[in-house]
């Protein structure tokens, strides 16, 4: 179950008070990113979480409005001109996907065998909600945090009353992946811009994170081979956490 909160601060990291902020009723439930090993090399050196501009995701309904949602902004909308809702919400919608930059989690009391094979991941970090709080060390910024919910895109109603809610809408055919999203918004600032189409923006971002407080277990893929095994032990005893290191509790099938 998850619970709306409409108001909420985390020490010095700001929840941006808005109708998509909804977290889980028990802020310690595990959360896991399956990653390659380059992927766990890349958020120890840097010490960051890795937030990916969305319009950059494979996903092609990545924050797209659904079709009844469209169909339904003259009502929603009353009084805009036609001009408005068939040009300009169209324009201001596909820029905004270059204006969020999304780090995406998996929600699960236990490994998903799913997601190893689905993202052909090498290790999964669990953590959690309250661990992610406390281990972000860049302060003042905002952000939305909420698990994705899962829709057709051609039946169901995605509200327009925030314009980032599509962001936390994905299609059913998703819905194994059980999403909890973290996410910043960037460039906004430029989203009236005459010349926004020709603005270069970053392709992600980096987040400063405390790594040991988001860690609490790196769990190693099921039927792991032994020179992997040993390069990702001697990658966390490099970085003084290899205790943290566990076997999975999987069988590869």
């Amino acid at each position: 179950m998850f619970g709306v909160i409409k108001n909420t601060c985390w020490g010095n990291i700001l929840i941006k008070q808005s109708i998509i902020i909804n977290i889980p009723d028990n802020i310690d439930a595990p959360l896991w990113r399956y990653i390659s090993i380059d992927r766990l090399i890349l958020l120890l050196e840097n010490s960051a979480l890795y937030f990916c501009r969305a319009d950059l995701f494979s996903d092609p309904l990545e924050g797209i409005q659904s079709g009844p949602t469209i169909a339904y902004r003259p009502v929603f909308f009353e009084g805009a001109t036609d001009h408005w809702l068939s040009e300009t919400m169209p324009m201001f919608d596909s820029r905004e996907r270059k204006c969020l930059y999304v780090n995406c989690w998996h929600n699960n009391y236990h490994e998903s065998e799913f997601m190893w094979k689905e993202y052909s991941a090498r290790v999964a970090i669990k953590s959690s909600l309250k661990r992610i709080k406390s281990s972000i060390l860049e302060t003042g910024r905002e952000f939305l945090v909420s698990p994705v919910n899962y829709i057709d895109h051609n039946k169901d109603f995605i509200s327009d009353a925030n314009s980032f809610y599509r962001f936390f809408c994905k299609n059913v055919s998703y819905k194994d992946e059980r999403e909890v999203r973290f996410a910043v918004i960037q460039n906004y600032e430029h989203l009236g811009d005459e010349d926004f189409d020709t603005l270069t923006f970053d392709n992600g971002i980096f987040i400063p994170i405390d790594y040991s407080r988001l860690i609490e277990k790196i769990i190693m893929y099921p039927s792991i081979q032994s020179d992997e095994h040993n390069r990702i032990y001697d990658l966390l005893k490099t970085y003084n956490i290899q205790n943290k290191l566990f076997p999975s509790m999987l069988t590869e099938k």
